[in-house]
């Protein structure tokens, strides 16, 4: 099991831990017990034995209860690993597998296969069959099964191959590895959706760099610019993140865009990238480090990698959206690749081939080593603020008890 924390600055609230340990050391009361003979002395020491237990339990509640609010505050949550590579077996929502498709399933299955719905959740199936139909985000969900399983895992899916299933740029993964079996089915109605709002900040060195990326969006059509509720925030440069944008991406309810890091050095190069089905010469870039790697330049390096940040994600660039930097920014590749992320693509009605369909894998060095995978981290925030109403509960209690004690013994 692995503690983890969505806000870790929350922990420096523990330091009120030390306000009722400190009162409690300086108001040590003194007890004055009046006797007339020494006879009566051991039957008045009980009720000041008893007081001084209600002051220690009083400590440990109060204490107990900071604690709680600054373990709710800081978001704790803990994770379960698990050692074992898994083995899933994944149906598209809505398809009915054919006789040939059905024989191998089974016999999947029969090898220890698990069977699952390729759908949020990853839900576990009775049959052979997915109950109803939909549009799924193929490719996003794959980064998330194996997010969850360990090194050495395979994954077998069986549904057809629309382009409507792969959105964004096709991912590399390291632990788990996935093989598409085609299977017809019909094709997903993808849902109308609003159009995505997106927010800027910018640097004053990139107001010629957001110019080209905002023409670029207005180009598609369809997203909306605004202050609240977005789904995608670029930060050009050193531009300070308002701390609303930053907290919807620790949800997760945004994804964030950084460009080429200012204080990163920058190479002059002579490669090209690959986006949109068009290759792009690359002048400029810099180091990035952070993140797994979504795409490569011709020279193998990475110009394009995704880090989680909380429950969101976090895209790293590194390039800067400038003509001086590549040719991108010039041409069609550059708004037909945003399209593609933002909205699924324009290629709507196109079935790609299987090998199309699979995430490309690259074997992780450690892939035999045993190493943990996490398991989706479970919230304990809410169970820290309701022990927290118990210990208030109690502590009131108590309190109001050892008060009236003292007026009896006055």
């Amino acid at each position: 099991m692995m503690w983890q924390f969505a806000t870790p600055l929350g922990l420096l609230a523990l330091g009120a831990l030390l306000i009722p340990i400190l009162i409690h050391l300086v108001r040590q009361p003194r007890q004055v017990v009046r006797v007339g003979s020494l006879r009566w002395l051991e039957t008045s020491r009980r009720p000041v034995r008893a007081r001084r237990w209600q002051e220690l339990l009083l400590l440990i509640l109060r204490c107990g209860l900071l604690a709680a609010l600054a373990l709710a505050l800081a978001g704790i949550g803990w994770r379960a690993t698990n050692l074992a590579p898994g083995r899933w077996l994944l149906v598209v929502p809505g398809v009915q597998l054919d006789a040939a498709a059905r024989a191998e399933w089974e016999s999947l299955r029969g090898d220890g296969f698990e069977p699952r719905e390729l759908a949020a959740g990853f839900p576990e199936l009775g049959a052979g069959t997915a109950p109803a139909a939909g549009a799924v985000d193929a490719w996003s969900l794959l980064r998330e099964l194996e997010q969850q399983s360990a090194a050495g895992s395979r994954a077998v899916v069986f549904g057809p191959t629309w382009s409507e299933q792969f959105r964004g740029s096709r991912p590399i993964l390291q632990r788990l590895q996935v093989s598409w079996r085609e299977v017809a089915g019909p094709r997903p109605v993808p849902a109308k959706e609003a159009p995505p709002r997106v927010g800027f900040a910018v640097a004053q060195d990139r107001t010629d760099d957001v110019r080209y990326l905002r023409a670029a969006l207005s180009a598609i059509g369809s997203t909306v610019e605004g202050n609240e509720d977005l789904q995608w925030i670029f930060q050009l440069g050193d531009a300070e993140l308002p701390p609303a944008w930053a907290r919807q991406v620790e949800l997760g309810t945004a994804r964030l865009v950084t460009d080429a890091p200012t204080a990163a050095p920058v190479s002059a190069v002579a490669r090209s990238i690959e986006v949109a089905g068009r290759r792009v010469h690359l002048r400029q870039r810099a180091t990035v480090t952070t993140g797994a790697v979504l795409q490569r330049d011709s020279a193998g390096e990475p110009w394009l990698t995704e880090e989680k940040r909380g429950q969101g994600t976090h895209w790293h660039f590194a390039l800067r959206f400038h003509p001086e930097w590549s040719d991108w920014v010039l041409g069609s590749a550059f708004p037909i690749w945003w399209r593609s992320v933002l909205h699924g693509g324009d290629d709507a009605g196109i079935e790609i081939g299987p090998e199309q369909a699979e995430p490309r894998f690259v074997a992780s060095p450690r892939s035999n080593s045993g190493t943990a995978a996490a398991a989706p981290p479970v919230d304990l925030r809410t169970t820290c603020w309701g022990l927290a109403a118990l210990l208030f509960a109690g502590e009131r209690f108590l309190s109001h008890r050892a008060r009236r004690m003292k007026k009896e013994a006055a």
